[in-house]
């Protein structure tokens, strides 16, 4: 803790801290006071007495608010993660679900089970569809390493342009799909590479009662400077309302991270964009752990999304290339579907500065694996 104030004492001041579970949830607020600090001092807190109280957490924020005491003007507002966990993926224990069932014709792969049915491309284990309960949920998947143009590569030779170009143009080659059977499950397999600079893996788990386990590797050398990496699926129009855990109210980056607040947000699909002008990379949300979609007044008809593990996301009413392509914002096109991104790795913005051409080395990709474990039903 820092006094920052010209002339006041820390003893003017109190905080609030409100404890928030890994679902979003505030499930306690405490008082605490601060140390008597002179202006330019600094002392450290503890709070592991205040955390200790909640041992059964696996994931905690502490969320500190600082007003001043004499008209509880708030002058100071921090959260900071201080325990972190895995969540585990569960399944539908009230009764057993048999695996569902595989048939190839062609070039696809058929999962169907009581309620559900899914397909697959063949050649690359790509998600062609999938339904439940007699609602379309999710029109189709791909790769995606590719993202609308930010501060960091605005124009032909700026910045981080041509070096991320490199990495959009990588064409993957994929292996071919293959299955496997389980007692409640069936798994849709594949490989992929993009030239020397990539290799990965895609695995479908299709359970009994129709979810869907997603898990994504991928593996680049230190020169690929890749936009991000992760999933991009396609969506009916009517997913226009979005519920979600995880970092907002306002969207975020690596690099535009100080004033987002991990919490339970939502909104409809426009909203959480902005209209940058030009068209540019907007409406991203880090560390997200739960992700709801519906459509307005029928929350019977939603697709549920969970990782067990952090990921980044957007979604829109357009895709990636009409954001390129465009120089306005009345030349965006309003799609029919939606496009929603899932993100194991997404680069930062350039939020450090507008439209700067800076990347903190910290927060660049780096080579190594990244990884998307989600949950979707």
């Amino acid at each position: 803790m820092i006094n920052q104030t010209l002339a006041q004492s820390s003893a003017d001041y109190e905080a609030r801290v409100w404890i928030i579970n890994r679902d979003g949830y505030r499930i306690g607020s405490h008082t605490m006071e601060l140390p008597v600090l002179l202006p330019g001092e600094k002392a450290e807190i503890s709070i592991d007495w205040l955390l200790a109280m909640y041992p059964e957490e696996t994931g905690l924020y502490a969320e500190f608010v600082v007003y001043r005491k004499k008209d509880g003007c708030q002058t100071s507002h921090r959260q900071y993660l201080c325990r972190d966990g895995i969540r585990p993926f569960g399944k539908d224990n009230r009764r057993f679900y048999p695996a569902p069932q595989i048939q190839r014709k062609e070039d696809r792969i058929f999962v169907t089970g009581e309620s559900f049915a899914a397909c697959f491309d063949a050649a690359s284990g790509m998600l062609l569809s999938y339904q439940r309960d007699g609602q379309e949920k999710i029109t189709g998947s791909s790769l995606c390493t590719d993202r609308p143009y930010t501060g960091l590569d605005a124009q032909e030779n700026w910045g981080w342009r041509n070096v991320m170009d490199k990495a959009r143009s990588m064409q993957f080659a994929y292996k071919g799909a293959q299955t496997l059977n389980g007692h409640d499950r069936v798994m849709v397999l594949s490989e992929f590479t993009a030239d020397t600079k990539m290799a990965g893996k895609l695995c479908w788990t299709v359970y009994g009662d129709g979810r869907l386990e997603c898990a994504l590797d991928g593996q680049w050398a230190e020169y690929v400077e890749l936009p991000r990496f992760g999933l991009e699926l396609t969506l009916p129009g009517w997913m226009d309302q979005v519920s979600y855990t995880g970092f907002g109210p306002m969207e975020n980056y690596p690099d535009k991270m100080v004033a987002a607040r991990f919490g339970r947000y939502q909104g409809n699909v426009e909203a959480l964009g902005f209209a940058y002008a030009p068209p540019s990379e907007n409406g991203g949300r880090e560390g997200c752990r739960e992700l709801y979609l519906t459509a307005a007044g029928q929350e019977e008809n939603s697709l549920q999304i969970l990782g067990s593990k952090p990921f980044h996301f957007d979604i829109r009413s357009c895709s990636i290339q009409d954001l390129q392509k465009a120089m306005h914002t009345h030349e965006v096109p309003v799609r029919e579907q939606k496009y929603l991104h899932l993100d194991a790795w997404h680069a930062p913005v350039g939020g450090d500065m507008a439209w700067s051409t800076i990347m903190d080395p910290s927060e660049s990709t780096h080579a190594g694996f990244y990884a998307l474990r989600v949950n979707i039903c």
